[in-house]
Protein backbone atom coordinates (compact mmCIF):
# COMPACT_ATOMS: atom_id res chain seq x y z
CA UNK A 1 0.00 0.00 0.00
CA UNK A 2 2.80 2.31 0.74
CA UNK A 3 6.12 2.24 -0.10
CA UNK A 4 9.29 5.15 0.68
CA UNK A 5 12.71 5.25 -1.36
CA UNK A 6 13.60 9.05 -0.53
CA UNK A 7 16.81 9.63 -1.17
CA UNK A 8 17.52 7.09 -3.69
CA UNK A 9 20.32 8.84 -5.91
CA UNK A 10 20.13 6.63 -8.33
CA UNK A 11 16.29 5.86 -8.87
CA UNK A 12 15.64 7.45 -12.09
CA UNK A 13 12.30 6.12 -13.52
CA UNK A 14 9.00 4.81 -11.22
CA UNK A 15 8.19 2.99 -13.83
CA UNK A 16 7.77 -1.17 -12.67
CA UNK A 17 5.74 0.17 -9.78
CA UNK A 18 3.03 -2.94 -8.75
CA UNK A 19 -0.60 -1.61 -9.10
CA UNK A 20 -2.32 -0.76 -5.82
CA UNK A 21 -0.20 0.78 -3.89
CA UNK A 22 -2.01 4.05 -2.57
CA UNK A 23 1.40 6.36 -1.10
CA UNK A 24 4.79 6.58 -2.68
CA UNK A 25 7.43 8.80 -1.11
CA UNK A 26 10.51 9.34 -3.48
CA UNK A 27 11.57 12.95 -2.25
CA UNK A 28 15.32 13.62 -2.85
CA UNK A 29 15.34 11.09 -5.40
CA UNK A 30 17.77 13.40 -7.17
CA UNK A 31 18.31 11.49 -10.74
CA UNK A 32 14.45 11.05 -11.05
CA UNK A 33 13.75 13.52 -13.75
CA UNK A 34 10.22 12.36 -14.90
CA UNK A 35 6.62 11.01 -12.94
CA UNK A 36 5.80 8.65 -15.92
CA UNK A 37 5.44 5.11 -14.83
CA UNK A 38 3.61 6.30 -11.54
CA UNK A 39 0.24 3.62 -10.70
CA UNK A 40 -3.21 4.43 -11.21
CA UNK A 41 -4.23 3.69 -7.64
CA UNK A 42 -1.03 6.32 -6.38
CA UNK A 43 -3.44 8.80 -4.34
CA UNK A 44 -0.36 10.50 -2.27
CA UNK A 45 2.42 11.46 -4.08
CA UNK A 46 5.73 13.19 -2.22
CA UNK A 47 8.41 14.37 -4.69
CA UNK A 48 9.69 17.17 -2.65
CA UNK A 49 13.45 17.95 -3.04
CA UNK A 50 13.34 16.13 -7.04
CA UNK A 51 15.58 18.86 -8.16
CA UNK A 52 15.71 18.01 -11.57
CA UNK A 53 12.00 17.10 -12.36
CA UNK A 54 11.06 19.37 -14.50
CA UNK A 55 7.61 18.02 -15.43
CA UNK A 56 4.04 16.38 -13.81
CA UNK A 57 2.73 14.56 -16.54
CA UNK A 58 2.48 10.96 -15.74
CA UNK A 59 1.04 11.17 -12.37
CA UNK A 60 -1.79 8.90 -11.48
CA UNK A 61 -5.25 9.80 -13.02
CA UNK A 62 -6.47 8.98 -9.47
CA UNK A 63 -4.15 11.29 -7.58
CA UNK A 64 -5.32 13.68 -5.22
CA UNK A 65 -2.33 14.96 -2.94
CA UNK A 66 1.00 15.58 -4.64
CA UNK A 67 3.67 17.54 -2.50
CA UNK A 68 6.84 18.96 -5.00
CA UNK A 69 8.11 21.24 -3.06
CA UNK A 70 11.65 22.83 -3.86
CA UNK A 71 11.73 20.76 -7.25
CA UNK A 72 13.47 23.94 -8.62
CA UNK A 73 13.15 22.86 -12.34
CA UNK A 74 9.28 22.71 -12.27
CA UNK A 75 7.69 25.42 -14.23
CA UNK A 76 4.16 25.09 -14.40
CA UNK A 77 1.42 22.42 -13.11
CA UNK A 78 0.92 21.75 -16.56
CA UNK A 79 -0.07 17.33 -16.27
CA UNK A 80 -2.00 17.91 -13.18
CA UNK A 81 -4.03 14.81 -12.92
CA UNK A 82 -7.82 15.84 -12.61
CA UNK A 83 -8.67 14.14 -9.43
CA UNK A 84 -6.10 16.14 -7.46
CA UNK A 85 -7.41 18.13 -4.80
CA UNK A 86 -4.05 19.50 -2.42
CA UNK A 87 -0.84 20.53 -4.10
CA UNK A 88 2.44 21.78 -2.11
CA UNK A 89 4.42 23.07 -4.29
CA UNK A 90 6.38 25.84 -2.08
CA UNK A 91 9.63 27.17 -3.41
CA UNK A 92 9.31 26.04 -6.76
CA UNK A 93 11.24 28.48 -8.03
CA UNK A 94 11.07 28.22 -11.72
CA UNK A 95 7.40 28.31 -11.70
CA UNK A 96 6.05 30.78 -13.22
CA UNK A 97 2.51 30.39 -13.25
CA UNK A 98 -0.54 28.48 -12.30
CA UNK A 99 -1.80 27.45 -15.16
CA UNK A 100 -2.54 23.58 -15.86
CA UNK A 101 -4.10 23.08 -12.12
CA UNK A 102 -6.98 20.11 -11.65
CA UNK A 103 -10.51 21.89 -11.63
CA UNK A 104 -10.87 20.30 -8.75
CA UNK A 105 -8.32 21.53 -6.64
CA UNK A 106 -9.27 22.83 -3.70
CA UNK A 107 -6.21 23.91 -1.87
CA UNK A 108 -2.71 25.04 -2.77
CA UNK A 109 0.32 25.74 -1.49
CA UNK A 110 2.85 27.58 -3.56
CA UNK A 111 4.80 29.37 -1.03
CA UNK A 112 8.49 31.24 -2.00
CA UNK A 113 7.86 30.88 -5.64
CA UNK A 114 9.92 33.41 -6.29
CA UNK A 115 9.11 33.28 -10.64
CA UNK A 116 5.41 33.18 -10.03
CA UNK A 117 3.71 36.40 -11.72
CA UNK A 118 0.04 35.41 -11.91
CA UNK A 119 -2.06 33.77 -10.39
CA UNK A 120 -4.15 33.77 -13.66
CA UNK A 121 -4.91 29.45 -13.94
CA UNK A 122 -6.16 29.64 -10.37
CA UNK A 123 -8.90 26.73 -10.56
CA UNK A 124 -12.54 27.62 -10.37
CA UNK A 125 -13.30 25.34 -7.14
CA UNK A 126 -10.22 26.82 -5.09
CA UNK A 127 -10.56 27.14 -1.57
CA UNK A 128 -7.56 27.95 0.57
CA UNK A 129 -4.20 29.53 -1.44
CA UNK A 130 -1.44 30.14 -0.09
CA UNK A 131 1.43 32.90 -2.39
CA UNK A 132 3.10 34.01 0.33
CA UNK A 133 6.62 35.08 -0.15
CA UNK A 134 6.10 35.34 -3.74
CA UNK A 135 8.00 38.47 -4.06
CA UNK A 136 7.59 39.25 -7.44
CA UNK A 137 3.54 38.71 -7.47
CA UNK A 138 1.61 42.22 -8.12
CA UNK A 139 -1.80 41.62 -8.82
CA UNK A 140 -4.85 39.09 -6.93
CA UNK A 141 -6.15 38.96 -9.84
CA UNK A 142 -7.52 35.92 -11.30
CA UNK A 143 -8.63 34.03 -7.79
CA UNK A 144 -10.78 31.56 -7.77
CA UNK A 145 -14.47 33.12 -7.48
CA UNK A 146 -14.86 30.46 -4.33
CA UNK A 147 -11.83 31.40 -2.44
CA UNK A 148 -12.23 31.51 0.96
CA UNK A 149 -8.75 31.64 2.68
CA UNK A 150 -6.03 33.94 0.95
CA UNK A 151 -2.65 34.01 2.38
CA UNK A 152 -0.15 36.32 0.32
CA UNK A 153 2.05 37.51 3.23
CA UNK A 154 5.42 39.31 2.38
CA UNK A 155 4.64 39.68 -1.29
CA UNK A 156 6.15 42.90 -1.46
CA UNK A 157 5.16 43.75 -4.75
CA UNK A 158 1.97 43.73 -4.01
CA UNK A 159 0.33 47.24 -4.18
CA UNK A 160 -3.71 46.91 -3.46
CA UNK A 161 -6.35 44.16 -2.68
CA UNK A 162 -8.19 44.57 -6.18
CA UNK A 163 -8.80 41.06 -7.81
CA UNK A 164 -9.61 39.79 -3.60
CA UNK A 165 -12.51 37.23 -4.28
CA UNK A 166 -16.01 38.43 -2.89
CA UNK A 167 -16.60 35.11 -0.99
CA UNK A 168 -13.47 35.22 0.77
CA UNK A 169 -13.36 34.98 4.90
CA UNK A 170 -10.05 35.25 5.91
CA UNK A 171 -6.88 37.30 4.42
CA UNK A 172 -3.19 37.27 5.60
CA UNK A 173 -1.36 39.80 3.92
CA UNK A 174 1.31 40.91 6.16
CA UNK A 175 4.60 42.42 5.54
CA UNK A 176 3.30 43.72 2.14
CA UNK A 177 5.72 46.84 2.31
CA UNK A 178 3.68 48.67 -0.75
CA UNK A 179 -0.18 47.78 0.43
CA UNK A 180 -1.25 51.14 0.91
CA UNK A 181 -4.91 50.90 1.56
CA UNK A 182 -7.61 48.13 2.02
CA UNK A 183 -9.77 49.63 -1.27
CA UNK A 184 -10.99 45.88 -2.72
CA UNK A 185 -11.40 44.11 0.66
CA UNK A 186 -14.63 41.55 0.30
CA UNK A 187 -17.52 42.60 1.99
CA UNK A 188 -17.75 38.91 3.35
CA UNK A 189 -14.18 38.79 5.20
CA UNK A 190 -14.55 38.16 8.77
CA UNK A 191 -10.92 37.72 9.66
CA UNK A 192 -8.06 40.25 8.69
CA UNK A 193 -4.42 40.05 8.92
CA UNK A 194 -2.42 43.68 8.02
CA UNK A 195 0.56 43.23 10.09
CA UNK A 196 3.42 45.28 9.67
CA UNK A 197 2.56 46.59 5.84
CA UNK A 198 4.76 50.12 6.88
CA UNK A 199 2.48 51.95 3.53
CA UNK A 200 -0.88 51.61 4.87
CA UNK A 201 -2.69 54.67 6.05
CA UNK A 202 -5.94 53.92 6.62
CA UNK A 203 -9.23 51.21 7.63
CA UNK A 204 -10.93 52.30 5.00
CA UNK A 205 -12.32 49.73 2.90
CA UNK A 206 -12.55 46.96 5.69
CA UNK A 207 -15.46 44.71 5.52
CA UNK A 208 -18.42 45.82 7.79
CA UNK A 209 -18.78 42.05 9.20
CA UNK A 210 -15.39 41.77 10.34
CA UNK A 211 -15.10 40.05 13.38
CA UNK A 212 -11.16 39.26 14.01
CA UNK A 213 -8.86 42.38 12.77
CA UNK A 214 -4.95 42.09 13.26
CA UNK A 215 -2.64 45.15 12.37
CA UNK A 216 0.25 45.23 14.92
CA UNK A 217 3.52 46.73 13.79
CA UNK A 218 1.45 49.20 10.65
CA UNK A 219 2.88 52.30 12.37
CA UNK A 220 1.14 54.53 9.84
CA UNK A 221 -2.58 54.16 10.04
CA UNK A 222 -4.17 57.08 10.98
CA UNK A 223 -7.54 56.60 10.45
CA UNK A 224 -10.16 54.37 11.40
CA UNK A 225 -13.67 54.62 9.72
CA UNK A 226 -16.67 54.79 11.61
CA UNK A 227 -18.53 51.92 10.56
CA UNK A 228 -15.99 49.43 11.72
CA UNK A 229 -16.35 50.42 15.53
CA UNK A 230 -20.26 51.41 14.71
CA UNK A 231 -21.19 47.59 13.28
CA UNK A 232 -17.46 45.40 12.65
CA UNK A 233 -16.17 45.66 16.47
CA UNK A 234 -19.13 44.84 18.26
CA UNK A 235 -18.68 41.49 19.80
CA UNK A 236 -14.91 41.17 18.00
CA UNK A 237 -12.05 40.98 19.27
CA UNK A 238 -9.59 43.51 17.75
CA UNK A 239 -6.19 41.51 18.12
CA UNK A 240 -2.88 43.70 19.07
CA UNK A 241 -3.46 46.73 17.57
CA UNK A 242 0.48 47.44 19.65
CA UNK A 243 2.60 49.79 17.86
CA UNK A 244 -0.19 51.72 15.23
CA UNK A 245 -0.15 55.07 15.44
CA UNK A 246 -4.00 56.17 15.14
CA UNK A 247 -5.36 59.79 14.45
CA UNK A 248 -8.56 59.45 16.57
CA UNK A 249 -11.75 57.04 16.63
CA UNK A 250 -9.98 54.77 19.23
CA UNK A 251 -12.67 55.79 22.36
CA UNK A 252 -15.32 54.91 19.87
CA UNK A 253 -14.11 51.53 18.80
CA UNK A 254 -12.73 50.59 21.91
CA UNK A 255 -16.15 50.87 23.97
CA UNK A 256 -17.55 48.08 21.67
CA UNK A 257 -14.33 45.83 21.66
CA UNK A 258 -14.00 42.19 24.08
CA UNK A 259 -10.19 42.72 24.21
CA UNK A 260 -8.42 45.57 23.19
CA UNK A 261 -4.47 46.16 23.45
CA UNK A 262 -3.00 49.42 22.82
CA UNK A 263 0.86 49.26 24.01
CA UNK A 264 3.08 51.84 22.43
CA UNK A 265 -0.11 53.78 20.72
CA UNK A 266 0.66 57.32 19.93
CA UNK A 267 -3.20 59.19 19.67
CA UNK A 268 -3.10 62.31 18.77
CA UNK A 269 -7.14 62.73 19.55
CA UNK A 270 -7.96 60.09 22.31
CA UNK A 271 -10.07 60.52 24.78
Amino acid sequence: KEIYCHECASLFSLKGLVEGVKLLDCSKCLSLRTLEGCPDSLEILYCSGCIFLSSLKGCSKGLKELYCNYCYSLPSLEGCPEALEKIHCNRCISLTSLKGCSKKLKELYCRHCTSLVSLNGCPEGLEILDCSFCSILASLEGCSKRLRELYCTDCTSLPSLKGCPENLEILDCSFCNLLSSLEGCPKKLKELYCRYCPSLISLKGCSRVLKKLDCTGSFNIKYIPGYISDRAIKGMSLSRIAMCKVSYGIAEAASKLTSFFAGRCQCANAR
